[in-house]
């Protein structure tokens, strides 16, 4: 064996042995998890003890892999083990599913003591369609339903909460039962926007698509409004 089949043997090893003690925190359940987002994208920490042993990080290359490092070797191992990957991944999802909800929760909580409504939120939103050249009918009360015409195509919502916030699936159909939110509906269009077929709805996109990236995770008005806030709408 010469020193280079050596060395990968070390590493392939050392990556066994730190994946083994992911395994074992995993049964035990005594890992430290995090969503994948923000600073470093951690996903897992193994301690025993106080001691650090390895962390588990989400990559930013193609196919957005799982990479493990440790104090003890600082360059990354690709994580490869597919069920591993799969019990990782449930992990995340679990993890960013308990942060949405608290957030949601939070979010409600704030808009108990608010006097912020949906209202508010149709009003900033029809003023920056105004301001690019699109009309919108203007409801009387919450529950009135919206129009709005986009070249030859009509899109509506059955209420002022539906054109605020309403998801995927809320409704069975949109051209039947009411659009999706108006930040969905652009959101949609842009991803499918070479795909479109009416050139007045990629013209609309092209005007208006800073809001489809209104997260739709906010979903009182409160929150939608700090989302719009945040995008200077």
């Amino acid at each position: 064996m010469n020193k280079k089949e050596e060395v990968k043997l070390n590493r392939l090893q050392m990556k066994l042995d730190f994946e083994k003690e992911i395994v074992n925190s995993l049964l035990n359940e005594s890992g430290e998890w995090g969503d994948g987002t923000g600073k470093g994208k951690f996903v897992l920490r193994v301690h025993s003890g106080e001691r650090l042993l390895a962390t588990v990080s989400k990559g930013q290359d193609f196919g957005d892999r799982y990479y493990l490092t440790s104090p003890e070797w600082k360059a990354k191992m690709v994580i490869s083990d597919e069920t591993l990957v799969d019990i990782l991944d449930e992990g995340v999802k679990k993890v960013k599913e308990e942060k949405l909800q608290a957030k949601q929760k939070a979010d409600e909580e704030r808009q108990k003591k608010s006097k912020i409504g949906y209202m508010e939120v149709f009003n900033r939103v029809a003023a920056f369609l105004k301001k690019n050249g699109y009309s919108i009918t203007t409801p009387k009360d919450e529950n009135e339903p919206i129009q709005m015409k986009v070249g030859t195509v009509k899109i509506w919502w059955n209420n002022l909460k539906d054109f605020a916030s309403a998801g995927f699936g809320e409704h069975g159909n949109w051209d039947n039962e009411g659009y999706i939110s108006i930040f969905n509906v652009i959101s949609y269009w842009t991803s499918k926007y070479y795909k479109l077929a009416y050139p007045s709805l990629r013209k609309l996109v092209d005007k208006v698509k800073v809001l489809g990236e209104v997260s739709e995770t906010a979903k009182v008005p409160v929150a939608i409004m700090d989302e719009l806030n945040k995008l200077k709408i």
